[in-house]
């Protein structure tokens, strides 16, 4: 599926298979090492794990000798990532344990995380795991007329409006905001930056623009630079 998607896509050091553990690893890497050899577009692939996979220099130019994918744990992942991802066996049925729960969706997540472009999963059916819901979606297609019904046209507008409402019942919010920030009397102009942002605040208050910035003078680094262009 993946290269009919991608049919330019090429494989080497871009895939990355993630399992659960070295228990499901082994036995696994073997399978997929089997159904490689049959397969006449990717038997050129070989296998490497996260760590023999981070130490191979590719400066070589790629061809079919040195070609391969990748495939190991998640936890040999962690920091890793790769064009393509595929995560295979990673779900698990939640127990009343909170711990064993936390692992499961932690894992998920951290390999969906490892992906570039395009992450797949590949579980069996899991009663009571993490993707038990994905049952409930079906195989229907997205049905524009029926997601446009639901559509409010005025909802940006109301929620804006709302808001505006409620900046009027509290008049003082904004001069309350700026009252409460710490002011270092150490720092140098530190006053006169809260007296410009009081000044700001009044002016949006009654419906007028913040202070134009044309008032300040250019600093004299700015005027040697344009000085010294001119000349």
């Amino acid at each position: 599926k993946l290269l009919v998607e991608f049919p330019c896509l090429e494989l080497h050091d871009r895939l990355a298979i993630i399992v659960p553990s070295n228990e499901f690893r082994v036995p696994f890497r073997n399978s997929l090492k089997r159904e490689l050899a049959k397969n006449a577009e990717l038997k050129h692939l070989s296998i490497m794990s996260a760590l023999d996979a981070t130490k191979t220099i590719h400066f070589a130019k790629r061809n079919k000798e040195n070609a391969f994918i990748v495939v190991d744990t998640i936890d040999e992942m962690n920091g890793l990532e790769r064009l393509v991802v595929f995560g295979v066996g990673l779900d698990e049925k939640i127990t009343g344990d909170p711990a064993l729960a936390n692992t499961i969706r932690s894992r998920i997540y951290r390999a969906i995380t490892r992906a570039h472009l395009v992450f797949y999963l590949i579980n069996k059916r899991l009663a009571g795991g993490w993707f038990e819901y994905i049952d409930g979606f079906g195989s229907s297609k997205f049905d524009f007329e029926a997601e446009k019904d639901k559509y409010v046209p005025d909802a940006a507008r109301n929620t804006i409006d709302s808001i505006r409402v409620a900046g009027k019942s509290v008049p003082n919010a904004a001069r309350n905001t700026i009252n409460s920030i710490a002011v270092d009397e150490n720092e140098e102009s530190s006053e006169q930056q809260v007296d410009n942002f009081r000044a700001d605040s009044d002016r949006l208050s009654s419906g007028m623009g913040p202070q134009p910035a044309l008032e300040r003078s250019p600093t004299s680094v700015n005027q040697g630079a344009w000085e010294t262009t001119e000349n």
